[in-house]
């Protein structure tokens, strides 16, 4: 089976964090020697003088054309993008793009497969019309909200409906999602990791590794700076203090970063918060297996991915009750859920988890569910149909 992925959440040599899901996702059903699998993610390349302000892309217009890993085949057509430009042309800019640039590639495929519904869906519906093919889109948004603004409603609306098959991260987002769509031909497929690289080993030896204090509790939160991953309120949270003495570390970078680090050391917690900004994401369990605690208040989030990393390496997690994150928690098993987000809330149950005596030999049970073996093989079971 061909099988052409269509996505923008896929890493570049910019950011080899970005979109590492969906990489390993191909990489899984490349494994598969029945499969033949080809991934084009578009890179937007921002004109004069516009360019000047969006710094993001500054350097996209240098990335290859090309590239393999693995089995795959990775293009990254340039395209302009234009203030405003995402919302009202940039699906028809990149349909004639692709359907022009990979004739060739689109006509042999089997499958299109899109991981996300907008723009990534919209084009995928219209090249598969144009070449006759089966369609996926992979829901991986976590605010679907979004799409029913400027006036791109009815077009997700066509993309969804229209799909083979809408597959969703969660059964908390398809239950979002129904509520303002129909998606009549839709499968909830859980994330997947890689237990290859999240793994337990003993805590004192992991923070020895990462030369992490072993007199401390450790506290992480891995994720992009942003309003929706809501560290203020951990942050809010500590200052309060807590039992134990802790190091708090934040793995991540983004737009909320400096009010973040103000907002530290106004409360002159620099001894104790450190960010550690974009680590490479090989990096990442290290500090998974280190932690004596994650902790993600999230406002919302499509599935969790970093809950399950982290009890995959045995750490326990706090996180909300959004989402599909109630999915994955196992209250008083691998973690605890806080309805709100008042600093009072979140410090007592930061200060409960990190003096609870876990039980781990029951700490993975029904966690099997999130392996990538597992996800890969329900996904190929969908894309053959």
């Amino acid at each position: 089976m061909n099988i052409i992925f269509i996505t923008r959440l896929f890493p570049t040599q910019y950011d080899m964090n970005y979109g590492y899901l969906v990489l390993n996702i191909a990489r899984n059903l490349a494994q598969n020697p029945n499969n033949t699998v080809q991934v084009i993610c578009p890179i937007p390349v921002i004109p004069f003088p516009f360019n000047l302000f969006y710094k993001r892309f500054k350097y996209n217009y240098k990335h290859p054309d090309k590239t393999h890993i693995d089995k795959i085949n990775i293009y990254y057509p340039k395209y302009y993008r234009f203030p405003f430009s995402y919302i009202f042309f940039e699906e028809y800019f990149l349909y004639y793009k692709l359907k022009n640039k990979f004739k060739e590639e689109l006509n042999d495929s089997d499958v299109l497969y899109a991981h996300w519904p907008f723009t990534e869906g919209l084009i995928v519906n219209k090249l598969s019309k144009f070449f006759n093919k089966k369609y996926f889109v992979h829901f991986h948004a976590s605010y679907p909200q979004i799409f029913l603004k400027y006036h791109i409603k009815n077009r997700v609306q066509k993309t969804l409906f229209e799909a083979n098959k809408v597959i969703f991260v969660s059964q908390g987002i398809r239950d979002l999602v129904l509520k303002y769509f129909s998606v009549p031909n839709n499968t909830v497929i859980y994330n997947g990791i890689d237990e290859r690289m999240f793994y337990p080993c003993e805590k004192l030896l992991a923070k020895r590794k990462m030369n992490l204090p072993l007199d401390k509790k450790v506290i992480i939160s891995v994720g992009t700076l942003k309003k929706s991953k809501n560290i203020e309120a951990v942050i809010n949270a500590l200052r309060i203090g807590l039992i134990h003495d802790y190091i708090y570390i934040i793995i991540g970078h983004g737009i909320e970063y400096e009010s973040l680090n103000k907002l530290v050391n106004n409360y002159e917690l620099g001894e104790n918060i450190k960010f550690l900004g974009n680590i490479n994401y090989i990096e990442v369990p290290h500090y998974m297996r280190a932690a004596d605690l994650l902790v993600q208040p999230s406002i919302y989030e499509s599935f969790g991915q970093i809950f399950v990393e982290a009890i995959f390496c045995l750490t326990p997690v706090i996180g909300t009750n959004i989402g599909g994150i109630p999915e994955i928690i196992k209250v008083n098993q691998n973690g605890l859920i806080v309805e709100n987000f008042s600093p009072s809330t979140l410090n007592h149950a930061i200060n409960n988890a990190l003096t609870k005596d876990w039980d781990l030999s029951n700490f993975l049970n029904g966690m099997e569910i999130f392996t990538i073996e597992n996800m890969v093989y329900h996904l190929q079971l969908i894309l053959e149909q």
